[in-house]
């Protein structure tokens, strides 16, 4: 089952790559929603790549630590990080089309939007302990 877990990060992480790739290429509409702080101007290809990049190393991890410890994991844990981080992934990758500069939604996209930063944080702790948990076991 932890194999399936492995799986399913993978699966999402080829997702954002494509999304991520086909965004670049315009063959999606033009994204408006962009992460800026002083000196840093990130647009949704770079945190689609990041999405990626994570799903990519959870799900290398799920499959690499269980082949080479032989020990199960935690099935609902593994499912439960997997689903946090596939939420707020989903809504990024929406969200990013939908986000207009003065539309009328723009305070319930922020709204969600930190709601799936908080899912996507919780979901990489769940993850990340359900890992750790395997080599706190003997």
């Amino acid at each position: 089952m932890t194999v399936r877990i492995a799986k399913l990060f993978a699966g999402l992480a080829c997702v954002a790559f494509v999304v991520a790739i086909l965004g670049r290429v315009r063959a999606f509409p033009h994204s408006r929603l962009y992460l800026h702080m002083p000196y840093i101007w990130l647009s949704a290809f770079y945190w689609q790549l990041f999405i990626g990049l994570v799903c990519a190393g959870f799900g290398f991890a799920y499959f690499a630590l269980v082949r080479l410890t032989q020990r199960p994991l935690n099935q609902t844990a593994g499912l439960v990080g997997f689903f946090l981080v596939a939420f707020a992934s989903v809504v990024w990758l929406i969200s990013s089309f939908l986000a207009m500069t003065h539309s009328p939604l723009s305070f319930w996209v922020a709204i969600l939007l930190l709601a799936a930063v908080n899912s996507f944080l919780l979901g990489v702790v769940v993850s990340v302990a359900n890992l750790a948990s395997l080599f706190l076991r003997k």
